[in-house]
């Protein structure tokens, strides 16, 4: 058997802070995920749970610092 294919993205570690008039939060913390070849994700969640945050850091629209992001 071969190996497999390597992820088309592997995100780990992604935290992301924004600052607001209070001081910063973090609004994702430490997401960690692959997405294989031919594959789908789908981020679910609450309203104001960080889904589209997580997305614009994985854009690397936001700054996440401490997140590996590699894209295959």
């Amino acid at each position: 058997m071969s190996d497999p294919s390597p992820p088309v993205l592997s995100l780990r570690g992604l935290s992301t802070e924004v600052r607001t008039d209070r001081g910063s939060a973090r609004v994702v913390d430490d997401v960690s995920f692959d997405v294989p070849v031919a594959g789908k994700v789908a981020l679910v969640g609450e309203s104001g749970s960080g889904k589209t945050m997580t997305a614009m850091s994985v854009l690397r629209l936001v700054p996440s610092p401490s997140a590996k992001i590699v894209a295959g």
